[in-house]
């Protein structure tokens, strides 16, 4: 059975403050401070010993965003830098030093920034931000090793924190809305996941981003609450509506003209809503492969339609591209895919949906 395998979490020590108005204006107005790292981007172990110098460490009890986030655009510099250094055509003339790490951080994959990166946001004095996760999600993708992009999400709703005022540190509600991993972050890590063929780790995306329970939350409050809002107001509003059509007639006494007119927008909206709603929950035009197994909800379909769609690509993404022969892979990958996708009440290659098979 596959297993997200997270390293140990400690004690987040940090104080989250509120600045006034005027801190901040004069915050957004002030240089920005000139960055540790910039003179070491050519030489990782010169960049490893600023980074561990002026932040791990430290003995800050609280590391500034700001510090962590340039830290991380640091690394990336260097490994654009690295990169380079191979490129075909490349007109710059490595040292023999640069030739070793060139060499050395290529065939192990840039572990050794990524083991950093990693360190770096696992640090408890470090509250992970959408700007952090975004920083080390772009490192990842440059690196090219998603592995330990399921971790850092997994981190980023559960890692413990300080209240404000003090106190022994909390864990977080990783059930709350505001955990939910951002699309373009999730679809990012995915990506990346899919390039480098490795099918663990991106079913450990998916359930880590789409399938956590701050994302269904999330996805209930920007989307559903703001129609539940206006069905809610939506009866004042015909109601108001209906007043003034019973204005322009005098066939019938206003009050029972406006009943009418109330009745009939009342109707008509209703039963136009409900096909609508139903037509979103019914759709199946976008799946190809994995679907939903009958008898599923419409209320958990649309709610899950993102980890199914998800899904849905990594299965395109390893399986037949000849719409013939799906069905017909074989392997472990393949049969773990089918496994975690019948655990999720969903059927990957449905035999009567198959080509040929109708």
């Amino acid at each position: 059975m596959r297993v997200l395998t997270t390293l140990p979490r400690t004690a987040r020590a940090f104080t989250t403050t509120i600045p006034s108005f005027k801190d901040a204006a004069a915050a957004a107005t002030a240089p920005a401070p000139p960055s540790p790292f910039k003179a070491h981007l050519t030489d990782f172990n010169s960049l490893s010993s600023s980074i561990n110098t002026h932040l791990i460490s430290s003995p800050d009890t609280s590391l500034p965003e700001f510090a962590v986030l340039d830290a991380l655009v640091s690394l990336r510099a260097h490994v654009e830098h690295v990169l380079s250094l191979n490129k075909p055509g490349s007109t710059s003339s490595p040292t023999s030093k640069s030739k070793k790490l060139l060499f050395t951080e290529n065939s192990a994959d840039f572990t050794g920034i990524t083991n950093l990166a990693y360190e770096l946001l696992a640090d408890p004095r470090v509250f992970l931000t959408i700007e952090l996760l975004s920083a080390f999600v772009s490192l990842q993708t440059l690196t090219r090793d998603p592995t330990p992009i399921p971790a850092v999400f997994s981190i980023y709703a559960n890692k413990p924190y300080v209240p404000e005022g003090g106190g022994a540190p909390k864990t977080p509600n990783h059930k709350q809305a505001k955990y939910a991993i951002p699309t373009g972050i999730s679809e990012a890590a995915l990506d990346v996941a899919i390039d480098t063929r490795n099918m663990e780790t991106a079913l450990d995306i998916v359930d880590t981003s789409y399938a956590a329970p701050a994302w269904k939350r999330n996805k209930m409050i920007r989307q559903a609450l703001p129609v539940a809002t206006m069905a809610a107001v939506s009866p004042a509003v015909l109601w108001i509506a209906a007043d003034q059509l019973a204005a322009f007639q005098d066939t019938v006494e206003h009050t029972l003209a406006k009943k009418y007119a109330f009745s009939g927008l009342l109707a008509y909206t209703g039963f136009t809503a409900f096909t609508a709603l139903l037509v979103v929950g019914t759709r199946n035009d976008q799946m190809v492969r994995v679907r939903y197994i009958k008898g599923t909800p419409l209320r958990e379909r649309w709610l899950r339609e993102e980890e199914r769609a998800a899904l849905d690509r990594i299965a395109m993404a390893w399986g037949f591209e000849d719409p013939h022969k799906h069905g017909e892979e074989v392997g472990e990958e393949w049969e773990m895919l089918r496994e975690v996708v019948g655990r999720k009440g969903m059927i990957l290659d449905d035999p009567e949906l198959l080509e040929g098979m109708q």
